[in-house]
């Protein structure tokens, strides 16, 4: 069945080394760019999966099953908009859900979002007993954004693992999946797979790929959520 929104992707990279810089023009990140763009296209494929109604395999009970993706979670995506535009102006407009940002002096609340909270400091407060109030406030470790990340991905082997599911929807087997895989990964030292007479290492790619699909069609491909009953 073929996609209507998913393509194959180039590697946004140079070179062979991944920049895993938490900084992008001036914004600090949980994770480095490349790791939200893939979470873009995975969410791009998972709306491709719930309109074409693909079957996909549960990891958990193995049987088969369709996605749906969740509306509340991803609200403020604009999921119209993920469809067809480019990453990179999707981010300009929506990058404020993501970025970790600094504290600032304020004339006027614009923000009333629960994203923020408002203190009243006085001018002649000590530093160290405004500080001893604000770790109070802020819990340990924790990061400004709603989309944040808590779990871990590599950006080539998720990138990898993307294109081999649109590739198997494009119709090609198993073989020529492996082929195309060796050429356009072939100047990255991300793992590749092998052939074999099964394609084996090919199929376990592609339940892995779904599994993370049925991830992403309730937020959880960045952050653990409850799984979606299906």
């Amino acid at each position: 069945m073929l996609l209507t929104y998913s393509k194959p992707l180039n590697l946004t990279i140079g070179n062979a080394r991944v920049n895993f810089n938490k900084t992008f023009k001036g914004d600090v990140l949980k994770r480095s760019i490349q790791l939200y763009r893939m979470w873009f296209f995975f969410v791009r494929l998972t709306i491709d999966c719930d309109e074409n109604q693909i079957t996909l395999i549960d990891p958990d009970t193995k049987q088969k099953i369709k996605v749906k993706v969740d509306q509340e979670f991803y609200e403020e995506w604009d999921l119209e908009r993920i469809k067809t535009d480019t990453f990179d102006l999707w981010w300009n407009d929506k990058k404020s859900l993501f970025i970790q940002t600094e504290p600032t002096v304020i004339d006027k609340i614009k923000d009333d979002s629960d994203r923020y909270f408002y203190l009243k400091i006085h001018k002649g407060s000590k530093i160290t007993d405004v500080t001893k109030v604000i770790k109070k406030m802020i819990v340990k470790d924790s990061y400004s954004s709603k989309f944040g990340f808590t779990k871990q991905h590599k950006y080539l082997p998720t990138h990898m693992k993307y294109n081999v599911f649109v590739w198997n929807k494009m119709g090609f087997n198993r073989k020529q999946i492996c082929e195309l895989i060796g050429t356009n990964y072939k100047h990255y030292t991300a793992r590749k797979p092998k052939w074999d007479d099964q394609g084996n290492s090919i199929r376990r790619i592609l339940r892995n790929t779904e599994s993370l699909i049925i991830d992403t069609s309730l937020g959880n491909f960045g952050i653990k959520r409850e799984k979606p009953i299906y």
